[in-house]
This record gives structure tokens, sequence and C-alpha cells, in this order.
């Protein structure tokens, strides 16, 4: 105790600065995530009940190329959404290109469509006025939503 009252400002700057370190922590902690859980929680529990076969994605990409206006179709899964990047062909009208979404549709399983959520992101190789847009179906919905037409 004689020490302490001998020193009091030394003492209490080491008392003013840990507060501020344990505060500062807390406030940190609370705001970052938390690195050792999963990034989508628990929503993709059940996913390996519902898988996605290579054989349907090459018969989503075949129906798409086989129309004659794709270019080439890139796909990607992202949690609990499936994402098409599909290049079409220079002159291909917004609507035709809007009606292959129907395509992907008919090509996937009655299970697939009613877990997983639908992204199709549309461009050309060169610019044109139409593209780029976007178009995006929910799990329980039974048509795609398309990006503003400008």
């Amino acid at each position: 105790m004689k020490y302490i009252k001998t020193h009091k400002k030394q003492v209490l700057i080491i008392a003013v600065v840990l507060l501020v370190l344990v505060i500062l922590f807390a406030l940190i902690h609370s705001v970052m995530p938390d690195k050792s859980k999963s990034t989508w929680g628990n929503r993709l529990n059940d996913i390996d009940k519902h898988p996605i076969s290579s054989n349907e994605i090459s018969n989503i990409k075949n129906a798409l190329t086989d129309t004659g206006k794709v270019e080439e179709v890139v796909y990607h899964l992202t949690g609990k959404t499936m994402n098409f990047i599909i290049t079409v062909k220079n002159d291909t009208k917004r609507d035709a290109a809007k009606a292959l979404a129907e395509k992907i549709i008919d090509a996937m399983s009655d299970d697939v469509k009613s877990y997983y959520d639908v992204q199709l992101y549309y461009k050309t190789q060169e610019s044109n006025d139409d593209y780029p847009f976007m178009a995006y179906k929910n799990k329980i919905s039974n048509n795609f939503s398309f990006t503003y037409e400008g």
C-alpha cells in the first residue's frame, strides 16, 4: 500500500491504460465476425441432401448452347445460389436472351429447383446497349425476374 500511495500517478495511468485496452478488446470482439463459425451459419446444413450432379450442369449448358445464341456458359455455386454467366452472341436480342432462362428451368430437376436460387448474368463479347443484364429466381418462385430494361 505504501508503494501505491507514493506512486499514485503511475498506478492511475496503468489502471486507465488497462481499462482502455479491455474496452477496446470488448468493442473489437463485438464488431468483428467470429472466424470459427461458418459464413452461411446453419443455412447449408442439409445441402448434402440436395446434390447437383455434374451431369445436370452439363445438360443445362448444352441446352443453352444448342440454341445457337450462346457462345459460352460459366457455372459457379455459391452457398445455395447457382450462378450462370451466359455470354450470348452479339446479334442476340434481349428478349431472345431472356427466353434462355426457361431452358435452364426445364433442364433442372424438381429437387434442385425447389432448393437452390439461380442467378443469371447475361453479357456479350462486344459492347451492346442491351447488355449486360441479370436475372434471378428464388427457390420458391417459378419464374425469373429480370433487371430494369432501361
